[in-house]
């Protein structure tokens, strides 16, 4: 009978037995391919071998290659493994745990993060006998299970189990217990049942991967769905920066957020001498020498009577009294904010970005981490863009869209320089979501030489101000327009 006891054993696949210290291990992108596992996570033996689990990840301790990294972003210069190889983690490890942690199997693998998540696999499990195979029993198990990719910090994901080792009839759906599994460690939820609403809250889970497991006996981390929690805000869409332009491939000053005296022009921020300025003509000649009380005057003349009206007046009066205060520091007014959100030009944009966010949805299959700029920007990554899209940017032009510039936006931000679009709260049921979006636009309240090659050069509000920039040391200023827009849409 003990032999027959002993013929009858099921013998459990290959992938399944237990991995120990001395294990082989391959990587393909090592010149010497074949690697040893050094154990260092605890000190339980079997077979008098140390037993490894999912702790024994820290690349340059316990995984040994002797030769040097082949991938090709090193060139000819290729490092030595050992002193570039950084782990993912353990993937399906066994349901009993060595030391706290999950034991790994055969079939574990583990990735090199920055060559490409490169698999490295074990090849030999460093045991001498085959009794410490895991052997399969009739117990129920769940063998499948589904839920979200990726979860936003602090909102909830949803979970079902789909699959069990026998029919679905013979299961008590109530003995179904959930755990999860994060950074090594795996914490078990009081949930039962085949369904399962989990609210990732903890801070600093923020930017991991987390395996929630489902399980009737032993967890078992191969049947696994993994969620990685990302937070808000997600930007949407960049372009350019502010206070900056593009030139010669790098970010400097711009223009008109340039000031200075036209004599010091060594500054890094005075770009106008005083002899350039005075060959504009006998009119900018003669306003140059304007004291700076007459050049306030006429400066805030100009403004309160010809260009701006209504609650725009006082906005900008407040505008000139930021400018004069002469400390460079950002501007932002409520009432400046809502005339700038309700312009139609404002208003198209927000539409254009809503279908933006819709088409993406559809493109990552409501993957929200891959809807961002720095996935849909080319090689430049989160770099903002400094170029238009064909859906623009907001502008507020005299007359258009039948909106007066004497209202007051044309001269206290005309053409937007840049902007910002963040997603900043997101929630799902199905395909069906409701988001809501950050709009940041920014201008420059400054003066460059090209706004005096207009018509405005023959205004002497227009040459004041030019004046207190760049001979006075007045100190222009970033205008800050930001508001939230919320919809709903599918996917």
């Amino acid at each position: 009978m003990a032999g027959e006891e002993k013929k009858n054993k099921k013998t459990p696949p290959e992938g399944k037995k237990f991995v120990m210290n001395g294990a082989r291990i391959k990587c393909d992108l090592c010149s010497k391919p074949e690697g040893k596992l050094r154990v260092t996570s605890n000190n339980l033996k079997l077979q008098d071998m140390l037993w490894a689990n999912i702790n024994d990840t820290n690349g340059a301790q316990n995984l040994v290659f002797d030769g040097v990294c082949n991938h090709s972003k090193y060139g000819d210069k290729k490092p030595p493994c050992k002193s570039v190889i950084q782990l993912k983690g353990w993937d399906k490890p066994a349901s009993i745990t060595v030391q706290d942690a999950p034991a790994i199997v055969m079939e574990s693998r583990n990735y090199c993060v920055p060559h490409s998540n490169q698999k490295i696999e074990i090849t030999d499990s460093g045991q001498t006998a085959t009794e410490s195979e895991i052997e399969e029993n009739d117990e129920h198990k769940v063998v499948s299970v589904g839920g979200p990719s990726q979860v936003p910090f602090n909102s909830s994901g949803e979970y079902k189990v789909t699959g069990y080792n026998v029919d679905e009839g013979e299961v008590d759906k109530t003995s179904i217990k959930w755990a999860f599994r994060v950074d090594g460690k795996i914490w078990h939820l009081k949930s039962t049942g085949d369904n399962l609403r989990l609210k990732f809250n903890v801070e600093n889970h923020i930017g991991k991967e987390v395996d929630v497991i489902p399980y009737i006996e032993n967890p078992d981390g191969s049947v696994s769905v993994r969620t990685k929690i990302i937070d808000f805000p997600i930007f949407i869409d960049k372009y350019k920066l502010k206070g900056r332009q593009y030139k010669n491939d790098t970010f400097i000053i711009a223009d008109d957020m340039c000031y200075g005296d036209g004599i010091n022009l060594n500054t890094g921020h005075s770009i106008y001498s005083k002899e350039r300025i005075e060959n504009y003509g006998w009119m900018m000649r003669n306003t140059m020498n304007f004291s700076d009380e007459r050049l306030w005057i006429a400066f805030e003349n100009m403004i309160k009577d010809i260009f701006a009206w209504g609650e725009l007046k006082g906005v900008a009066l407040k505008m000139i009294a930021h400018f004069e205060g002469n400390t460079g520091t950002e501007f932002s007014n409520p009432i400046l904010t809502k005339y700038a959100e309700e312009h139609p030009s404002t208003k198209r944009f927000c539409k254009e970005m809503e279908k933006l966010i819709v088409e993406r949805l559809k493109k990552d299959n409501g993957v929200i981490g891959q809807i961002q700029h720095k996935f849909y920007n080319g090689n430049d990554g989160d770099r903002p863009r400094t170029y238009d899209m064909n859906y623009g940017h907001p502008r507020f032009k005299y007359n258009e869209d039948g909106w007066s510039g004497k209202k007051g936006l044309t001269i206290l931000v005309n053409d937007t320089w840049a902007y910002e679009v963040s997603l900043t709260k997101f929630e799902e049921k199905g395909k069906n979501f409701k988001a809501t979006y950050k709009v940041t636009l920014y201008d420059h309240f400054g003066l460059d030489e090209p706004d005096l090659e207009k018509k405005y050069y023959y205004m002497v509000g227009f040459r004041a101000w030019f004046v207190l920039q760049h001979l006075r040391n007045y100190k222009p200023f970033i205008t800050k327009m930001e508001f939230e827009k919320t919809f709903n849409g599918f996917y």
